[in-house]
């Protein structure tokens, strides 16, 4: 048995009055949320599909595709022991629109359609100490990630002469099967103790777009330059009480509106939250709701659900499904990371402002730490100052709750991981720390 299997070590993981609520205003500081299609990790003018019914062939993909774009080459091959595609189209834009068929059913089956990979993985390697050398730990994440592929960079963020503690490793493995990377790439990641007592975690990261084109298109001094214009410096938590005293609170206040604790099974999460709010608001305004979970589930686009998950790939796309419920329902997004500090406390302050009329639903990024966490009664989550960094570069997995109250340090959410996290499954997370990462708000 060699090294790695002798100490890597798995870590579990999560799967995160009676007037009427009323919409904000267009001069409101919550912004509608958007994504950017930019990608520096999947090939141009490429889409791949997968678990195409057995009989398709390439005269159905053209003809599905028609109304759209014209693929120009169409490769087939197995994935998972299932049928599957890789189509090129002329352009970019041709590309996209392609993708915007996702979900539609050709042979009575829904079509997932995904940008096609290049084989480039990024992993993160966090825990370690500033004082180290970077010619040992460069050593060390050889010997780790070297049997995943060709290392192609390794590079430590810094502020000044420091980095604070990981490393993200761009690693090419397009010369085997996208399930073979993948395979190799779950044996590896974990922690690892070392020598020195400390625990090192290597993790698969998907970074934001900045980000990426830093490592990918920058020398080490350029890149160093656009990281030190970008990362904005954590909040300091160490005055942050760890045990809360809300200021206002519905689950205090108003017990009966909230439903039983659940515990999801997948990325259903999106589904509770929303079912939950929609509740809560019913419940404010004295009206009674047939509405279920479960209609709300079968409500979504199934190209829009994760595969084999049951989360959503963007919230907005749950808009369709509460349609016949509601007059509205707006996604509001953070301010974007060129905002000011004061731009950021005021997106809160509305939260709050929000949070007087009913309880508010939220997603929040799920920072590394976040996983190992007990929550054990009213114990408030507070994030790593590596954390706080990682947020502003990583496109970090999303967990959707409902804000039950807040306290002069933090906000209390209803969560979906069973009765037993926190008191009753209400949970406590750090303000100020920009984890809200959009708020859902109804029209009725």
């Amino acid at each position: 048995m060699d090294r790695r299997q002798q100490t890597r070590k798995r870590r579990k993981t999560t799967s995160r009055t009676k007037q009427p609520p009323i919409p904000d205003p267009p001069s409101s500081p919550f912004r509608e949320s958007s994504s950017s299609d930019s990608h520096y990790f999947y090939q141009e003018c490429v889409v791949s599909t997968g678990k195409l019914h057995p009989s398709v062939t390439e005269e159905d993909l053209r003809a599905f595709f028609r109304d759209v774009a014209n693929p120009s080459v169409i490769q087939f091959h197995s994935a998972e022991g299932q049928k599957a595609a890789v189509i090129t189209f002329s352009s970019n834009v041709e590309a996209k629109q392609a993708l915007s068929l996702k979900g539609s059913l050709l042979k009575e089956q829904p079509l997932f359609i995904s940008p096609s990979w290049t084989g480039l993985r990024v992993f993160c390697v966090s825990g370690l100490g500033s004082s180290q050398s970077q010619i040992v730990l460069a050593n060390f994440i050889r010997t780790v990630l070297e049997p995943c592929g060709t290392i192609m960079r390794t590079f430590f963020p810094k502020i000044g002469e420091s980095h604070f503690g990981l490393a993200y490793v761009c690693v090419d493995q397009s010369e085997i099967s996208f399930e073979k990377a993948v395979q190799q790439s779950e044996e590896v990641t974990g922690v690892y103790p070392i020598e020195d007592g400390r625990i090192i975690e290597i993790r698969v990261v998907n970074l934001k777009n900045w980000v990426a084109a830093a490592l990918t298109e920058l020398d080490s001094d350029a890149a160093q330059q656009v990281f030190a214009d970008n990362l904005k410096p954590p909040p300091d938590l160490t005055s942050f009480q760890s045990l809360q005293e809300p200021l206002s609170s519905w689950s205090k206040d108003r017990p009966d509106i909230f439903l039983e604790p659940y515990l999801q099974v997948g990325g259903e999460c999106w589904a509770v939250t929303l079912f939950r709010g929609y509740h809560a608001l019913m419940k404010i305004l004295s009206r009674p709701h047939t509405l279920t979970l479960q209609q709300i589930k079968d409500a979504v686009a199934v190209g829009h659900l994760m595969d084999g998950d049951g989360g959503i790939d963007k919230m907005r796309n749950a808009i369709p499904s509460m349609l016949p419920y509601v007059k509205n329902m707006k996604v509001y997004h953070r301010p974007n990371k060129a905002s000011s500090e004061e731009e950021f406390e005021k997106f809160e302050e509305n939260i709050i402002r929000l949070l007087g009329k009913h309880p508010v639903m939220a997603t929040i990024e799920i920072v590394p730490s976040y996983d190992d966490f007990g929550f054990d009664g009213n114990e408030m989550f507070l994030p790593s100052v590596s954390d706080l960094y990682i947020r502003q570069m990583e496109k970090l997995p999303l967990h959707s709750m409902l804000l039950s109250a807040h306290s002069i340090h933090g906000f209390q959410f209803q969560d979906s991981n069973g009765a037993d996290r926190g008191v009753g499954g209400f949970i406590w997370i750090a303000r100020h720390c920009r984890l809200i990462k959009h708020i859902i708000l109804y029209e009725v």
